[in-house]
């Protein structure tokens, strides 16, 4: 059953079709009528309002011989009887070999019904051929613009036909009977993060205008309607190549480039899209945008696509390569761990070696240190023995030229204290941007979040730095107290020195007088 037919048949039930047109937008159809009959004007009336959404709009003219046509359209009961009586009265002047024409014309327009768009279609055969009829160009763009959202399209078609869809697309009946076995729901996946990807690691030139996707094409089923399928065909080649070349654009041909082992340039027309056998490319592009590492496995794709070709030609596939892409990214995923292992362990050794940097940064300082004292109680060592040798005894051992030369080299220890003190700080920022610098680098071979894990967000550093502080602070402060003891002793030992030889200066005047 046709819902146009049927409208035909209340006019006549005899007639030829003429012409017919169908695209996205309008339905145009024309017939002669062999025996013209206004006995079912209830059912004519019927029909006009009969299966169209709110948005179609549906008008037929009967045109007999060269008079005006007469004009039927959805509007109010009286005006249509005021348009049968007219044409009760052309027939009644009607010549014997004048003809009837019948023309029917819908102007379409698609209903958004929430979670899909649906669009009447009149015939099927018609909007086919408008379909084949167009070029490469026109026919990737698809839509019209008016179809600005990405929902799936239900093509609701009034009259019996045998349902198929793609994963965007459904033909399903919706005249005489609904299909009620309809599914509009579709695979779910993000389209827009599937365009980044292409167009992050391919260019192409009409994406602006074609924002299709292969899956939007790809049969999901059988369909018995061969020029709609190899329609289908044609648009599900176009965007695989698209999807997975380098480079591409469209005017009255494909143009792809893709550089793999080897750099491939090929054009294809639409009759050789529609010819394509996709089955394997189509594999190969879920397995590319699928889960996964997306920049590594469209460079794998492309370099083994590349050597896996029959003549050369991106639509002449060897069977099993999706099969050797597997096996080549795993191969690579193991390279890849082993490189990952040794980068860690490399990273591991750097932390270690870090470490021992961090010992050697207060190692110097306390070399220091331990010079400056050994220097101190050397010389002092020096001037006991010495004094001993030459005097016999310790006492008086601090004279003023021995506490001068001393305070001279407690001075010097604190000039030292300082020098090692900027020298440590000068080590600490040092080993700070060396940290710092070599993070960055492996930033560029490790994830951001990985690497932190491994570093343990900088937990070793952050220790190593306060390691050193904390010795530079124990240093500075052991430095300090000896050498403040070292004032203290020399002082004291001075202080002795003098007040033993002023008490000796003393004692010696009573004995000088009374020798006298």
């Amino acid at each position: 059953m046709n819902l146009i037919i049927e409208g035909i048949n209340c006019f006549s039930s005899a007639f030829n079709k003429t012409s017919s047109f169908e695209n996205f937008k309008r339905f145009e159809a024309s017939y002669v009528l062999n025996a013209l009959t206004l006995d079912r004007k209830e059912a004519i009336f019927a029909w006009l309002k009969l299966g169209l959404n709110e948005n179609d709009t549906l008008q037929c003219s009967v045109t007999i011989g060269a008079m005006e046509p007469i004009l039927f359209s959805q509007k109010v009961e009286s005006i249509f009887d005021q348009r049968i009586e007219e044409l009760e009265d052309a027939i009644a002047e009607k010549e014997s070999d004048e003809k009837v024409v019948l023309k029917i014309i819908v102007r379409k327009s698609h209903k958004d019904e929430g979670n899909y768009l649906k669009l009447n279609i009149y015939s099927l055969e018609d909007f086919s051929d408008y379909l084949v009829k167009r070029n490469l160009k026109e026919l990737a763009s698809f839509l019209p613009n008016e179809f600005a959202s990405e929902k799936p399209v239900n093509f609701n078609i009034l009259h019996e036909v045998v349902p198929f869809r793609t994963n965007r697309f459904i033909f399903s009946q919706g005249y005489p009977v609904i299909d009620s076995d309809l599914q509009l729901d579709s695979e779910s996946f993000d389209r827009m993060k599937l365009i980044e990807k292409r167009d992050k690691c391919g260019h192409f030139a009409n994406a602006s205008t074609m924002s299709y996707l292969p899956e939007d094409f790809h049969l999901l089923g059988n369909c018995q309607y061969k020029e709609i399928e190899r329609v289908l065909k044609c648009l599900e080649s176009f965007y695989l190549l698209v999807f997975l070349c380098d480079f591409s654009s469209v005017s009255s041909r494909l143009n792809v480039k893709m550089k793999g082992y080897k750099l491939l340039s090929q054009e294809f027309d639409i009759d050789r899209l529609k010819s394509a056998k996709t089955d394997e490319l189509y594999l190969i592009y879920k397995w590319v945008y699928n889960e996964g590492n997306f920049s590594d496995k469209v460079g794998l794709a492309r370099n083994l696509m590349s050597i896996h070709l029959k003549n050369d030609d991106l639509l002449e596939l060897e069977s099993g390569t999706v099969h050797s892409l597997e096996s080549g990214y795993d191969i690579y995923l193991k390279e890849n761990v082993k490189q990952y292992i040794e980068i860690k362990n490399k990273l591991s050794e750097f932390i270690q070696s870090s470490s021992d940097k961090a010992n050697g940064v207060t190692k110097n300082m306390f070399t220091s240190m331990k010079n400056s004292l050994w220097g101190f109680v050397s010389f002092f060592l020096s001037v006991v023995f010495f004094r001993v040798i030459t005097k016999g005894t310790v006492q008086g051992i601090v004279s003023d030229d021995i506490l001068l030369i001393a305070y001279g080299i407690i001075g010097m220890s604190c000039i030292l204290l300082w020098v090692a003190i900027q020298e440590t700080n000068t080590d600490i920022v040092r080993f700070q941007k060396s940290y710092k610098s070599l993070k960055s680098r492996y930033k560029d071979l490790l994830d951001e979040n990985d690497l932190n894990k491994i570093l343990q967000n900088d937990k070793i550093h952050n220790e190593d730095v306060l390691h050193i502080k904390q010795k530079k602070t124990l240093y500075r402060n052991s430095w300090l107290m000896i050498t403040f003891i070292m004032f203290i002793v020399v002082t004291g030992l001075w202080y002795l020195s003098s007040s033993n030889e002023d008490l000796d200066n003393n004692n010696s005047l009573p004995k000088a007088t009374q020798s006298k």
